[in-house]
């Protein structure tokens, strides 16, 4: 079955270095992510975790910095173009 995805131009870029340099396609490549992501969500989804603390940094300008899903994305996955500073 064929579908499109739509990825953040820095995953893209880092799917496709790593399939080029194992010599697999991208295809191949995806494939076997999906498999194995989802085999892990099924693993730990039975599992009960605790809460992730994520870290509190704090800023000399409170609420300065508004940060969207798509800018979140960007920054996440190496793709400086992708976000635009006020």
């Amino acid at each position: 079955m064929k579908t499109t995805l739509q990825l953040p131009d820095g995953l893209y870029r880092s799917l496709k270095v790593t399939a080029a340099s194992e010599g697999r396609t991208l295809t191949e490549l995806i494939q076997e992510c999906l498999k194995k992501g989802l085999a892990l969500m099924r693993s730990t989804s039975k599992r009960k975790h605790a809460p992730y603390r994520l870290p509190v940094i704090r800023s000399k300008r409170p609420g300065a910095l508004n940060l969207t899903s798509e800018m979140m994305d960007a920054l996440l996955w190496d793709d400086p173009a992708g976000v635009k500073r006020r």
